[in-house]
């Protein structure tokens, strides 16, 4: 015979539920390692039950201490994580939420969560972040400051908000997976799968939407400065953004970008064949997926004259357009040349006809030598500006003053100042006793997105310059 237990309508619970300090490691076997790891934390819980089985009524308070807690993916660790809440029947107040993820990097939040239905609940959270880590991982290092708003429920959740953010690099152009064909798989493939493989073959092959794929998304993310783009694959880019985007996504599909954001004149460059060129003009435009990006920027390369007064001074010119991982290079010159001399003037410092790689007399122009230096101090200048800090850390050669080290940093969001310090290699000996081989100095101040003043000082032309840019 059946042995059970047979419920009454008139049936009523009333349990009492208290921890002092239980231990969130006891959750960590239940956590993919890919996901989460390293969960500590102490919570303490003084809660009632009553109501009926079928519709319980839970009251009292939830305490959450020293969570931390580190999310591979972001290679992002939150620490000193703190939860203070109150459940009264069908409603859990959050009346603090905190986690931190560095020094003064702090995420709060407050809000409720409706249990009813408790197979989906619920959510109105608002969270005030400052110069909070989002991301530490190799293609995205990242803080933000703003307001985030999470709102729906479990299994339609949204977000909004606006965001504004801080030192952030961006590392586009890397490896890819190579693309494959997407292949459906019918109920028929599926029972085969199971028969010849076992079940287990087919797990997972009905699952839903992952999490970050069920939110209704709509973020405004401003980009103040100290916001970088860095592509390490020729040609490598280093450029600072400014602008605002809109990040939108539907449940189920993915992310979209729109907006417009705009390189900062004379902060980034484009590696070509070993040669720096310094970043002029340009735009970066969005307007649907990440893979939809576009670039239009200007670079300059002022080839040196290696102290030669009769040598005519050439300005190259290189537009690159596209995507970042697939750019179109236009070069232009002034004065006006072929494209084989303007590639010869960035590789040899002479054009084609007169090239100084065959010239063992040493004539004027940049061999291969100083080339290879040249390509080695760029390689060595990123690696050293990563471990240092500096937002700004090149080796480069100079038409004046040889190869030339200048380290550059913001001082605040506005306020941002380089030194310059020639090396002594590949300068003439009258550069070296004019005094132009001592350090020099900018200050520079943006008054405004368009309107930027410098001071200039030390081994470099003293001078005080007013910077504007207009559209037409």
């Amino acid at each position: 015979s059946a042995v059970g237990v047979a419920r009454e309508p008139a049936d009523t619970m009333a349990l009492a539920v208290r921890a002092d300090s239980f231990d969130l490691a006891l959750f960590q076997a239940f956590l993919p390692e890919e996901t989460a790891s390293g969960l500590t934390g102490g919570l303490a819980v003084n809660l009632r039950v009553g109501g009926t089985p079928d519709k319980p009524r839970a009251s009292g308070t939830v305490d959450l201490r020293d969570m931390e807690v580190e999310l591979p993916a972001l290679g992002v660790t939150y620490s000193e994580g703190r939860l203070a809440g109150r459940l009264d029947g069908e409603r859990f107040a959050i009346d603090t939420l905190r986690v931190i993820t560095g020094d003064k990097e702090e995420l709060f939040a407050s809000g409720a969560i409706g249990l009813e239905p408790l197979a989906d609940p619920a959510i109105d959270l608002t969270a005030r972040l400052t110069d909070f880590r989002i991301a530490n991982s190799a293609t995205l290092r990242s803080t933000a400051s703003g307001e985030l708003r999470l709102g729906g429920t479990a299994a339609k959740p949204t977000l909004a908000g606006d965001l504004s953010l801080g030192r952030t690099d961006v590392f586009a152009g890397g490896e890819t997976a190579a693309a494959v064909e997407d292949v459906k798989l019918t109920p028929a493939d599926l029972q085969q799968l199971a028969q010849r493989f076992g079940p287990s073959a087919t797990v997972g092959a009905d699952e839903g939407p992952g999490v970050v794929d069920r939110f209704r998304i709509d973020l405004d993310i401003r980009f103040p400065r100290q916001v970088w783009v860095r592509k390490k694959a020729s040609p490598s880019l280093d450029i600072e953004l400014a602008g605002r985007i809109n990040v939108k996504q539907e449940p189920g599909q993915g992310m979209r970008f729109f907006g417009k954001v705009e390189p900062i004149p004379r902060r980034g460059e484009m590696n070509l064949y070993g040669r720096k060129f310094e970043l002029v003009e340009g735009s970066i435009e969005l307007q649907g997926p990440a893979e939809a990006t576009t670039l239009d920027v200007t670079a300059q390369y002022q080839v040196p004259t290696q102290g030669d007064g009769d040598a005519e001074e050439v300005l190259i010119n290189v537009q690159a357009r596209g995507r970042p991982d697939s750019l179109d290079l236009d070069f232009s010159a002034e004065p006006s040349m072929p494209e084989d001399d303007i590639i010869s003037y960035i590789i040899t410092g002479r054009p084609a006809s007169d090239n100084p790689l065959a010239d063992q007399g040493g004539g004027g122009g940049v061999d291969a030598s100083q080339m290879a230096i040249g390509q080695l101090a760029g390689n060595l200048g990123g690696a050293a500006g990563e471990e240092l800090g500096f937002d700004v850390f090149q080796i480069r050669q100079e038409p004046t003053r040889g190869l030339t080290l200048t380290a550059g940093r913001y001082l605040a969001s506005r306020l941002f100042v380089s030194l310059q310090q020639p090396l002594g290699i590949g300068s003439s000996a009258g550069q070296q006793a004019d005094g132009s081989t001592g350090p020099g100095f900018e200050l520079e101040y943006s008054l405004s997105r368009w309107l930027r003043t410098t001071l200039r000082g030390g081994s470099l032309p003293s001078a005080l310059l007013m910077r504007g840019r207009y559209a037409f």
